[in-house]
């Protein structure tokens, strides 16, 4: 069993607080439904206690007030400060526990050290409460409800206040007759902040007003109230614990002002320059360039993905979003990093997503333009529409991934053009295939430990969307005319448009194996290594000559094509998908290198004619990679696409859901959910990380981006991450607005879904590819780097480990010149 340690784990939730529903999906209901049958079991129980009417309303609310301080305060294993890797305990050699300190802040059993500064609030300090139950709202001037995730047994915070936002509180009293009582507000605890006294406390009104700052954001406040009679006798007092984070809200619950602040500013990423941003916006600023060039990566040099293909995606990927968030609130502090929820969109527009859904409108991420027959694929309206790839410098030895145009693209992407396209089609052919529906949420989020979460989110939820979106043209051999004659044959479209955007990564793979000969019928890969080895566009991408010859003289047939995808591994990579065998013919005189006769069973439900087209095509397809893949559909060099933020955030959702979940899961279980895979990578032959990023310690290029004393002038580690995006940590700057998946209804069971056979086709062609990448990968390693290669990726991460001030800047890679060809 590979080792895996333990980092940031979560204790347990009282047991008087509501219990959040076992499955968000399947078993998924209303907040005021949960609250109302929690407050129903503990009406039984303080009855059965001989409490009854308001005096068992105000046990009930001391209960919850308990409960709100106890979830938010006592909690031990988050601290905001920061915690140390405690010793391995007997009997889990493999598992070592976090230690961890007490968290600052306000604490339940010690609430006077707040300090306060009257008497009266020191009274309330002192004071558990009494008299009338107080009721507190909050709200804002954007959104008049509460996220739907507070107060529900999700979050352990009842109440939240948004930077950058005016908020308000307002409490009342229960009853039917005109307030004209006073209330005072008392700042118990300001959690460090600097502008939330000056705000609230000492204030005398229902309901005050405060607008947190950016600082804020981390922050939990401890209030109290103080309600007096007209004579100044005091009626009832309460306290409050409010928690100040960003919320992450779904792109179609924005307010209008909200949505428009946001997308203006998206734009503003995505047409300024990094350091262009910087003197306008401050030194949080990134613009598309820096994130293009990190997410992007050096894989034609180093022959791994520091961020991608094991759990590694899913803290990198977190701490890009809130690197992207630093960016947005330098231009407004009140963005965040909002979500769109892709199974949405799978239950509400089925196969016609990218015509009926709102995310790909002017509005919002701009709209296809669906014409087959364009020579380019621009969006069709939006703010994006002259959106455009930044560029290397021929100089720039930090840019070693780029495409042959200079563009920063993978360098496997031959697009002439370097304004952003989005093609909505495979080849000729309208995408149809629906996106990640419901059961593959499903799937996420039933996973049981964090390995297994990743495969599911990034290889299946996350992973078959960049193909759909994106899309691919130019196209030598398009669908529509190479299988013209089951044009209205819906099962053979889906298995081309599956192959087409599978192929879109496999030539990665083909491109890595530029000069190289793969045998008798493939012949020789040939890439252009600059423009100035194509004659025109058609020529600029990598090809199979011979194949293509072949094609051109009327050699080209079924047995040809069959042995062309044997040699191009094309041909175990169906197989394998389809979970039948490629047999290979053991007769060695009649000059085949294959046996052709199981080749009928290539693809489910389609006859003998209809799987030898699909095989012609699939062969035909390997010889000429298509010239435009689009930016999206690439993965690497997809944050080119300003719908990466989109579609990148979603999945986070889910792990927030599966950490709080966990605390219902037996210690075992818990373990596993905070652990982290400590196997070596080069030894799966399934995972193409780079082995420096891939470790609990290794140190990643992300810093300060949320509170934590431990982290310090510190580049951030994967260890760091785990703790610190702990959805339960007080020092995470945000929150989801819901946790739910109320849209997923009735029989999630997919054993006879067509959609989600043809998704786990192209998912499974997908880990092929990644064995390929893999074994690449532990070739070059064992080989060695060159000098110059060694140069360029040392360039590379010297400019994203910019900061060269930071504690452990020295900890960053450094590749040494090992190979002399």
């Amino acid at each position: 069993m590979a080792p895996f340690r333990t980092y940031g784990t979560r204790s347990e939730i009282p047991t008087t607080s509501v219990k959040k529903t076992a499955d968000p999906i399947a078993n998924s209901s209303t907040r005021r439904e949960r609250e109302s049958q929690w407050r129903s079991e503990q009406t039984t129980k303080l009855q059965k206690m001989g409490l009854v009417g308001p005096l068992a309303l105000m046990v009930m609310c001391a209960m919850v007030g308990t409960v709100a301080y106890s979830r938010a305060s006592l909690r031990t294993s988050l601290p905001t400060g920061g915690a140390t890797m405690g010793t391995i305990e007997s009997g889990e050699p493999h598992t070592a526990y976090l230690k961890t300190s007490k968290p600052s802040g306000l604490q339940h059993d010690d609430i006077s050290a707040a300090k306060p500064t009257s008497e009266v609030a020191a009274t309330v300090a002192s004071d558990s409460g009494s008299g009338d139950v107080l009721m507190l709202k909050v709200y804002n001037d954007d959104y008049s409800k509460a996220p739907a995730s507070l107060g529900s047994g999700y979050y352990k915070w009842e109440y939240n206040l948004e930077p950058g936002r005016v908020n308000h509180m307002e409490v009342s009293v229960d009853s039917t007759e005109e307030d004209t009582t006073e209330y005072t507000w008392y700042v118990l605890d300001d959690d460090s902040s600097t502008t939330v006294k000056d705000a609230v406390h000492e204030k005398t009104a229902k309901k005050v007003s405060y607008t947190p700052r950016l600082n804020d954001a981390g922050s939990v406040f401890a209030f109290a109230v103080v309600r007096k009679d007209s004579s100044g006798a005091v009626l009832s007092t309460q306290r409050f614990q409010v928690a100040c984070k960003y919320v992450r809200r779904e792109f179609r619950e924005l307010s209008e002002a909200d949505k428009t602040s946001y997308f203006d500013a998206l734009s503003i990423i995505y047409h300024t320059q990094t350091e262009e941003g910087k003197d306008t916006y401050g030194s949080k600023f990134r613009g598309s360039d820096y994130f293009v060039k990190k997410h992007l990566g050096a894989m034609t040099l180093e022959a791994c993905t520091p961020w991608h293909d094991s759990e590694v995606f899913v803290t990198t990927h977190a701490a890009f979003n809130l690197e992207y968030e630093g960016s947005l609130r330098s231009i407004d502090e009140s963005l965040s990093a909002h979500y769109w929820e892709i199974t949405e969109d799978n239950s509400r527009y089925a196969e016609n997503w990218a015509t009926q859904s709102p995310i790909f409108s002017a509005d919002m991420f701009g709209s296809f333009d669906f014409s087959t027959s364009s020579e380019h694929a621009y969006l069709a309206d939006g703010r994006f529409t002259d959106v455009t790839f930044p560029t290397c410098d021929d100089d720039d030895a930090s840019c070693p991934e780029h495409s042959i145009y200079g563009y920063m693209i993978d360098s496997n992407s031959y697009q002439s053009g370097a304004t952003l396209e989005r093609a909505g089609s495979a080849c000729g052919i309208p995408t149809t295939s629906k996106l990640p529906g419901c059961q593959f949420a499903e799937r996420a989020m039933s996973s049981k430990n964090l390995h297994k979460f990743w495969a599911n989110v990034e290889l299946r939820y996350h992973g078959d969307q960049h193909g759909l979106i994106g899309g691919v043209r130019g196209c030598k051999f398009e669908v529509a005319t190479e299988l013209s004659e089951f044009a209205h044959n819906t099962t053979v479209m889906r298995y081309a448009e599956d192959i087409v955007l599978f192929m879109s990564i496999w030539g990665r793979t083909l491109f890595a194996q530029d000069d190289m000969d793969l045998g008798d019928y493939s012949g020789t890969v040939v890439c252009p290594h600059s423009t100035d080895d194509c004659v025109d566009d058609t020529d600029c991408t990598c090809s199979l000559p011979t194949v293509l010859e072949a094609i051109d003289n009327g050699s080209f047939d079924l047995d040809y094509a069959i042995n062309v995808l044997t040699e191009t591994g094309l041909y175990s990579d169906i197989a394998g998908a389809r979970g039948w065998a490629a047999m290979f013919d053991a007769a060695a005189d009649d000059g085949d290198d294959i046996s052709i006769d199981n080749w009928q069973n290539a693809f489910v439900d389609l006859d003998t004619k209809q799987t030898e087209a699909l095989i012609l095509y699939t062969a035909k397809q390997a010889a000429y990679h298509p010239r435009s893949i689009m930016a999206y559909a690439l993965s690497l060099g997809s944050v080119n696409d300003p719908i990466f933020w989109a579609g990148h955030n979603s999945w986070e959702r889910m792990w927030h859901w599966k950490r709080i979940e966990s605390v219902t899961a037996t210690d075992h279980e818990k373990t596993w959910w905070n652990s982290w895979n400590e196997s070596d990578v080069l030894a799966d032959s399934n995972a193409a990380t780079c082995t420096w990023s891939a470790g609990a310690e290794s140190t990643l290029p992300f810093f300060d981006l949320m509170k934590d004393e431990s982290t310090e002038n510190k580049y951030y580690t994967n260890k760091d991450m785990l703790r610190m995006f702990h959805p339960d940590n007080k020092a995470l700057p945000h929150i989801y607005d819901s946790l739910e998946y109320n849209h997923c209804t009735g029989d999630l069971s997919d054993n006879d879904d067509v959609d989600v056979q043809h998704a786990d086709f192209r998912t499974n062609l997908m880990s092929s590819v990644r064995k390929k990448m893999a074994q690449k990968y532990g070739a070059k390693v064992e080989r060695g780097y060159t000098d110059h290669e060694a140069t360029q990726l040392n360039s590379y991460y010297e400019s994203l480990f910019h900061l060269k001030t930071l504690d452990n800047y020295e900890d960053r890679p450094i590749y040494e010149g090992t190979y002399s060809p």
